[in-house]
């Protein structure tokens, strides 16, 4: 290349001066600063009025539904107990009509079992994830309120290495707005 294309005035020069800074630049790691905190959400769900009501609510259905679950067992129980002892002079119709009848209780019990089990989890999913969206909104105001770029679940994370915990604050933001 001809010396006068590289003068200090030429324009070629300064592009290449451009695309090297630019480059430069680029190659450096870029390291995001974001200020991160912590919430307990499991202990800010179980605190707050909100969430000491929902679980009274599921003891409540959980126990209605264990009394059943427990009737049916002891049903049971007293149909095995009863074949037991009637086994050996029971004619062999009377035996198969027995041992039917004691697997027919076991699979109503078992059906029952599951559908008490799935209409248990859809309960507490339903009340837990009403709070649980109210609770993330009071999290993104406290964060943009504080400047953290990021807000970790403290059951998720390993070590937060002295993250600011925010669960206290939400807990009292989440009564004063929610609990009633």
């Amino acid at each position: 290349m001809p010396a006068s294309l590289l003068s200090t005035r030429s324009p070629l020069r300064w592009l290449l001066v451009a695309l090297l800074a630019v480059a430069a630049l680029a190659a450096r790691p870029v390291r995001a600063e974001a200020t991160v905190a912590v919430v307990d959400l499991q202990r800010a769900i179980s605190e707050v009025k909100e969430g000491v009501a929902a679980n009274e609510k599921l003891k409540t259905a959980f126990s209605a539904k264990q009394a059943e679950i427990q009737k049916r067992e002891q049903a049971i129980m007293g149909l095995q107990d009863e074949y037991q002892k009637q086994q050996m002079i029971l004619s062999d119709e009377a035996r198969k009509a027995k041992e039917q009848e004691i697997m027919q209780a076991q699979a109503e019990y078992q059906q029952l079992y599951a559908q008490y089990q799935g209409e248990m989890q859809q309960l507490e999913s339903k009340l837990v994830g009403e709070i649980v969206q109210k609770m993330q909104e009071i999290v993104a105001q406290i964060a943009g309120e504080k400047g953290y770029g990021v807000v970790l679940d403290a059951g998720t994370v390993v070590y937060s290495g002295g993250a600011p915990d925010i669960t206290n604050e939400l807990i009292k933001r989440y009564d004063a707005k929610y609990g009633g």
